[in-house]
């Protein structure tokens, strides 16, 4: 590829992303199709499709760049507080626009995703867990609390902030941090993150 073609590649990749969730907020994941990112694009179907065959695999790009943007921090501490940080904006979106909702069910119940996560889980997540412990457990598992909270996040959005403490709380626990540092962890994220909606 060279630097002309690329150059495009990258451009049209990143206008179809941004599209894609611009669609997603206004008119939600199914009824967001190709066709309608290739009309708000002046980019064509085929076009659109060389770089993304099927709009879930837009879904995972997003989940992706999300992975690499935590990954490239230092810290493993870091790492997991802002895997967290992303967590609580994505519930701040839903309590702007319900839409999000399938989007989010959609991400976290892609193979793709799964198999992602279980990747890059002792890497990102977690300097605590044993050496010894299966990653790939405790990767399902926080995909699993993850979508239990999107499901019945209509019936907390009320309650928020006790809300989003609950899933912070069940993701450090598989994370297998004590009572203390998870207090800690949980303070400074809701200083540094949460603001009042």
């Amino acid at each position: 590829m060279n630097i002309k073609h690329r150059d495009n590649f990258y451009e049209n990749k990143k206008k179809i992303l941004n599209c894609f969730l611009h669609i997603c907020n206004e008119q939600g994941f199914n009824n967001t199709t190709i066709s309608k990112i290739s009309k708000a694009t002046n980019l064509s179907y085929g076009s659109i499709t060389n770089i993304f065959a099927t709009k879930e695999d837009i879904v995972f790009e997003i989940l992706k760049e999300q992975i690499i943007s935590y990954s490239q921090n230092t810290n493993k501490e870091e790492r997991l507080n802002y895997f967290l940080k992303v967590i609580i904006h994505q519930f701040k979106n839903l309590l702007k626009n319900n839409q999000n909702k399938v989007l989010l069910l959609e991400l976290f119940s892609l193979s793709k995703t799964s198999t992602y996560l279980k990747m890059h889980v002792k890497d990102i997540l977690s300097e605590s867990l044993n050496i010894t412990c299966n990653y790939q457990l405790k990767a399902a598992a926080i995909i699993g609390v993850i979508r239990e909270y999107i499901n019945i996040f209509d019936n907390h959005k009320n309650e928020f902030e006790n809300y989003i403490l609950n899933m912070l709380e069940a993701i450090l626990l598989i994370c297998e941090y004590d009572k203390d540092k998870t207090s800690i962890i949980i303070k400074k994220l809701m200083e540094e993150s949460y603001e009042k909606i």
